[in-house]
């Protein structure tokens, strides 16, 4: 079968599954106005084309490893809880009006280069744009509440100015923009991660207070600075802290309790002791970091790293340091 005709059919009650057709190119839904349940075409390895030109309500619509499909137009839905579009060839959504979902998923479509829900306004679940076009904007302007897991990756722009409510994990991960904010979230329920944005050499949360869980930034090969403007009001992480990159400055001006370990490795000009100085009281578990230091002027001497340390791990040094000590007196007293 190479072709389904469903012109003239206007609503299915049930849900409407296009799965595992081999030699179908085109599915023509041109009158179909609703589907109570779910729409899922997926693994059709030869589809092209799929026109639901008057689609405006359905449960879930998943376009899943449909790796030819070229044409698709959701400018009519109005109405659609969950969205999945991956592993396809699209190059554009045309104009969407969604204004809600519980989950949205677009990731490895090579050729789709914008993403744009201008009138989405919350999120009730997770939303994940990956791996699609090298170029890909995603435009999220009116875009206030996301409740689930946020994974931003491979993107070389992204507008969520708007966004002011996570109650999951962020994720910003191998994206190609410089400057990245999010200025509205005074609380994140869980951990935020910045790790492989190569490109990034400033980023802004100027209004979170409080993150219930861990920080992760890590491998942004342009960022040397978590500056007083990174996060200028944040006062309390309740997990730990993880930093490596090539720092030379580290601040944190309003944080008063970092409950968890911190970790911090610059291969920067970082100095350990003055980032430590300026977490001050804020730290309540083990602190750890190692710094780069100056290549000595002796060439066969290689660039090394010194290290600050303070916690449990400090008294376990200290005990050890007794124990060397002792051989020695008993020595001299023999003397």
């Amino acid at each position: 079968m190479e072709q389904l005709d469903f012109r003239g059919l206007k609503s299915v009650k049930g849900d409407l599954i296009i799965d595992g057709n081999n030699n179908l190119f085109q599915v023509k839904m041109d009158d179909l106005l609703t589907v109570n349940g779910s729409i899922l075409v997926e693994n059709n390895a030869a589809l092209i084309e799929v026109s639901i030109n008057s689609l405006q309500q359905t449960s879930k619509l998943s376009f899943y490893n449909v790796p030819q499909l070229v044409a698709l137009r959701l400018d009519s839905i109005k109405k659609v809880s969950d969205l999945r579009i991956v592993q396809t060839s699209i190059h554009g959504l045309g104009k969407v009006s969604i204004d809600s979902l519980n989950s949205l998923e677009i990731g490895s479509n090579p050729n789709l280069s914008l993403i744009d829900f201008t009138n989405l306004t919350s999120i009730k679940g997770s939303l994940s744009i990956a791996n699609n076009h090298l170029q890909t904007a995603a435009n999220f302007p009116n875009l206030k509440s996301i409740k689930g897991t946020v994974t931003l990756r491979n993107l070389f722009d992204v507008n969520i100015d708007s966004l002011a409510v996570i109650e999951d994990t962020f994720n910003l991960i191998d994206n190609s923009f410089k400057n990245f904010t999010l200025n509205l979230v005074s609380t994140a329920e869980k951990d935020i991660t910045i790790i492989g944005n190569d490109n990034l050499n400033s980023f802004s949360f100027s209004s979170l207070t409080s993150l219930n869980g861990g920080l992760q930034i890590k491998n942004n090969t342009a960022l040397q600075e978590i500056g007083v403007n990174s996060f200028k009001k944040l006062t309390t992480i309740k997990g730990g802290m993880e930093l490596y990159g090539p720092f030379d400055n580290i601040t944190f001006p309003a944080i008063t309790n970092t409950l968890g370990a911190i970790t911090i490795e610059s291969t920067g000009n970082l100095d350990c002791v003055k980032t430590k100085s300026r977490l001050g009281s804020a730290i309540k578990s083990l602190y750890k970091c190692s710094e780069k230091q100056a290549v000595s002027s002796n060439p066969t001497k290689k660039e090394f790293s010194s290290s600050v340390t303070s916690g449990t791990n400090s008294i376990l040094r200290l005990n050890n340091l007794i124990a060397l000590l002792i051989p020695i007196s008993v020595i001299l007293s023999l003397v």
